[in-house]
């Protein structure tokens, strides 16, 4: 199946031998559950949105019931909270694509009332996960199989409407991972990886005018391939692969690691939130070691995750290895304290709006129904 590793609500048979590693623990703790989620028509729903949501700090131990606002894969976040990107398969788009499947294509929908725009056309079918970067860039990132297929660079309004887009040039561009791209601090280029045939991977930094390639350093002893990286304050970069997160200096040195299969980095670049059986955060400074935010619970791990704007909370989908059994929830930095968002179910990535006042989510099904349900849970 395409992008595989964004997309598919459980990870827990690929990385299980990874995690053994990790170790077990008790229960976290817990408090307020947001409940099923609602079949209610997004049209008609009387829930609050993010659009009315009063401003202040946001009540994350008050999540509301979650609430349907339509279909597709969630692939992105409007800065100003109103709107997601969404990838589905679509009767106008039906061509086969990556593996021969029928390649699904961007929409924007907003989460008030799950109006849909098709933002893909004849010539320019987008498609892809929506990366942001500073000041109103965003990259569209499409892969096939985990490698890279295109890249499209634009900007993004407050509202989710993209503008100015245009494919990056990479014909010369050795293999690069899709899971991988990033913004620099500054944006003004991508920071990648790159999955060699053979030797070992590498961190790259990518020119979104040219598509050159600028390489940072290699990276040896993570199992060959990068999974994630990302640059961070102090001129740091995170690196994830073969079952670690490691903090790396300009050069490639490691300062720190722990043990984890992805991570999220805090708004400000200078914490990186581990996933692994656990959540954990290491510090850029790299004195600290990594601090656990949740314990580690026997027979789960954490399949994903995503840092709120503000850097006050981590929302996360927890997962029973080789089974259906997932939750999403939310963890506080400062107190630690763990609120159930959702019950168990087929539950997938799990994003914070851009205004930090909800979170969006997908709901997996049996076949024969194989699209996702698409869900908010607000704050207060």
């Amino acid at each position: 199946m395409r992008r595989t590793r964004r997309h598919a609500p459980l990870l827990a048979l690929a990385v299980a031998v990874v995690l053994a590693a990790c170790g077990d623990g008790g229960t976290a703790p817990t408090t307020t559950v947001a409940g099923r989620p609602s079949s209610t028509d997004p049209t008609t729903a009387t829930t609050a949105t993010t659009a009315t949501t009063a401003p202040g700090p946001v009540p994350y131990d008050r999540p509301t019931p979650s609430r349907r606002v339509g279909t597709g894969f969630l692939d992105g976040v409007s800065l100003d909270g109103r709107a997601v990107f969404v990838e589905e398969e679509h009767p106008d788009f039906a061509q086969p694509g990556c593996e021969g499947q029928p390649e699904p294509v961007l929409s924007r929908v907003t989460l008030a009332a799950g109006a849909r725009e098709l933002l893909a056309t004849k010539a320019f079918p987008l498609r892809g996960e929506v990366v942001p970067g500073p000041g109103g860039r965003v990259v569209l990132v499409d892969g096939c199989e985990g490698f890279l297929s295109r890249l499209v660079v634009g900007s993004a309004a407050a509202d989710g409407r993209l503008r100015d887009l245009r494919v990056v040039p990479l014909a010369e561009a050795p293999n690069l991972g899709a899971g991988t791209f990033s913004w620099s601090r500054d944006g003004s280029a991508l920071v990648a990886a790159t999955v060699p045939v053979e030797g070992d991977p590498a961190v790259v930094r990518v020119d979104p005018r040219t598509g050159s390639l600028r390489p940072l350093f290699g990276v040896a002893g993570l199992g060959g391939v990068l999974l994630r990286v990302a640059e961070l304050e102090g001129d740091r970069y995170a690196v994830a692969g073969g079952g670690k997160v490691e903090l790396r200096s300009a050069t490639g040195q490691r300062e720190s690691a722990a043990d984890g299969n992805d991570f999220a980095v805090t708004p400000d670049g200078r914490q990186v939130v581990v996933l692994g059986r656990t959540v954990a955060v290491l510090t850029v400074d790299g004195v600290h070691g990594p601090a656990p935010l949740v314990p580690a619970i026997a027979g789960r791990e954490v399949s994903s995750a995503d840092v709120s704007p503000d850097g006050r909370a981590v929302v996360y989908v927890s997962s029973a290895l080789g089974g259906a059994d997932n939750r999403v929830r939310l963890v506080t930095l400062a107190d630690r304290r763990v609120v159930e968002l959702t019950e168990s179910g087929q539950w997938g990535r799990a994003l914070f709006t851009g205004d930090g006042r909800a979170v969006v989510f997908n709901q997996f099904f049996e076949a024969p129904r194989f699209v996702p349900d698409l869900l908010v849970v607000a704050f207060g």
